[in-house]
């Protein structure tokens, strides 16, 4: 079972718990995700499994998840980078780090979130079926107009963080 630290709000390290507790209790713990950008200002977005336990068949960034109990946030950033889209070796550059409150399914997930943006023109792009249904590169004025029109496809916190993303690309 997935360990995280769990954080005081200021992210102070208070302890260690397993994911599903900490969700469950709705206690302070890290994550991270990437905004993958290619040469033509496009975004890549990935729309979440329906076997997710946690907001499934929802968009949202390229690549996100728990940053694991004593790992970095960047460290953890990259591992997903190559657990969900098969992609190693990028150099990320850190836009921002923010306190992020959700409610799903009666759970409070409290989460310490640090968002990061990198370039990526590759041709390979290897989805992990098990956590992605598909990713797809959309324009800012295409993830607005789905925003507006469908903001029920969106991870909810997706919506805040991609406005904090378009302030400081």
């Amino acid at each position: 079972m997935l360990k995280v630290d769990i954080v005081g709000e200021k992210d102070n390290v208070v302890g260690c718990e397993e994911k599903d507790i900490a969700h469950q209790r709705g206690l302070w713990h890290r994550m991270s995700g990437i905004y993958l950008t290619n040469s033509e200002g496009k975004l890549l977005l990935q729309k979440r499994s329906a076997t997710k336990d946690v907001f499934p068949n929802l968009w949202t960034q390229s690549v996100g998840g728990h940053v694991d109990a004593g790992e970095s946030y960047e460290t953890a950033a990259l591992r997903e980078l190559k657990e969900e889209l098969g992609i190693l070796n990028l150099e990320l550059r850190q836009l921002h780090k923010y306190n992020l409150e959700e409610v799903y399914e009666g759970q409070k997930l409290r989460h310490v979130n640090v968002i990061y943006s990198a370039p990526y023109n590759g041709e390979t792009i290897t989805p992990d079926l098990g956590e992605i249904d598909k990713v797809e590169w959309f324009s800012q004025g295409q993830i607005d107009a789905m925003l507006k029109s469908q903001p029920q496809d969106f991870c909810p916190g997706f919506k805040e963080e991609y406005e904090i993303y378009k302030k400081l690309k």
